[in-house]
């Protein structure tokens, strides 16, 4: 009996981890997603989002700041998602990384990929939490610079058409939208390759764009690769991005062909000059600045960087004034709130879960975390400018 109670001390001791799955059905490769039935090998009902998208709420009355406009819209891109929330149902370890200030946000975008996992899923509990808080979720479709192992192979082999011309592709990503209950395509590309295959993706992204919108659903393309192949960061809508969100394609001057819901830009910009220029850009092709998501990176000692010592700047910097920003919010990489220690080592010690939360309150709530006043000094935090938006049950 001394020996049965021993071995259980030491099992309850023993550190618990999450179930994580960096395979089939949460990331293919593009043979399996061109090969991908609801029926198939690599399908799963794990991956069924059961709670559907709830309306959201929206009156400036009840907001702390009734002046604050609801146009800009906010997407979340945690950095290697995969690596955080690639489970299913109930997990034995505590310290995971999870997310509270849903009314904050618009879009939460299943950011990561390598060279081989293109194609990465959104589980099911955390698209069941989006939806619940009327958020939208967000695939992932990456294809990683040449020196990370990124090739124009892998580009056309993405890019097959029948003989009809029908991109083999397009059909399966809006099966997966519907088959597992998700809102759209981050399409990240990121491989250099030439004019030619850059022409075959803005033909594909329009596609794609047009059958999704069709059901309601999105599709965003990230401000790398321009027409002419070559990846060049813009960090703002240019005539050499703006291609992959709406073209002149008859070159009359009327951008009259919608290729893309929206675009994610670039995190190389400070000051107001890019911000600006995007919206001039947008006004220009015919289309909302708030579909334009201007990036902000704030990994410490990274671009942005530190949002408590950057924050006010971009924020400000995001603005014409307090009440009237000029583009959509983009937000790369929030998840140093749960494994930078700059700001908690909650992602190796479970006991430290009060600074991961103080973390996230301060990057949404301020220093004082109260969204309701004003912080006198250091950081306001992201309501100083965003109001919230609750669904709408």
């Amino acid at each position: 009996m001394r020996k049965i109670i021993l071995l259980a001390l030491l099992l309850f001791r023993l550190p618990l981890f999450s179930q994580i799955i960096n395979t089939e059905p949460y990331i293919l490769t593009v043979d399996e997603l061109k090969q991908w039935t609801s029926t198939g090998p690599t399908a799963s009902t794990d991956l069924i989002a059961t709670v559907n998208l709830a309306p959201r709420f929206t009156n400036t009355a009840t907001q702390f700041n009734p002046a604050l406009s609801n146009d800009m819209k906010i997407a979340y891109l945690p950095d290697g998602m995969n690596n955080f929330g690639n489970y299913f149902g109930e997990q034995s370890q505590f310290n995971l990384f999870n997310f509270t200030h849903w009314a904050y946000i618009d879009k939460l975008v299943w950011f990561g990929g390598t060279a081989s996992q293109t194609i990465q899923l959104p589980s099911s509990p955390w698209v069941n939490a989006a939806h619940k808080n009327g958020v939208k979720a967000f695939g992932n479709v990456f294809f990683a610079p040449a020196a990370f192992g990124g090739s124009t192979a892998t580009l056309t082999n993405f890019l097959e058409q029948d003989g009809g011309g029908n991109f083999v592709a397009v059909p399966k990503m809006i099966a997966m939208m519907q088959y597992y209950n998700f809102d759209g395509w981050f399409i990240n590309e990121e491989t250099a390759t030439n004019a030619t295959t850059a022409a075959l993706m803005q033909d594909f992204v329009r596609d794609l764009t047009t059958q999704a919108e069709a059901l309601g659903k999105e599709v965003m393309w990230y401000d790398a690769m321009r027409l002419n192949g070559a990846v060049g960061w813009q960090n703002r809508l240019t005539l050499n991005n703006s291609p992959f969100v709406q073209d002149d394609q008859d070159a009359n001057g009327t951008f009259e062909t919608r290729v893309s819901s929206s675009i994610f830009i670039n995190f190389f910009w400070s000051g107001t000059a890019y911000p600006t220029q995007s919206r001039t850009r947008s006004n220009l092709i015919g289309r909302s600045s708030y579909d334009v998501f201007t990036g902000v990176d704030i990994w410490p000692n990274r671009n942005q960087g530190d949002f408590e010592l950057s924050g006010n700047t971009f924020m400000t910097n995001l603005h014409e004034n307090v009440t009237t920003p000029f583009t959509s919010l983009g937000i790369f990489a929030p998840n140093c709130v749960f494994n930078n220690s700059t700001y908690t080592n909650f992602n190796n010690d479970p006991t430290d879960y009060a600074t991961f939360y103080n973390a996230e309150n301060h990057l949404f709530s301020g220093d004082d975390n109260n969204p309701a006043t004003v912080d006198a000094t250091g950081f306001k935090g992201l309501s100083n400018w965003i109001p919230e938006e609750l669904p709408n049950f």
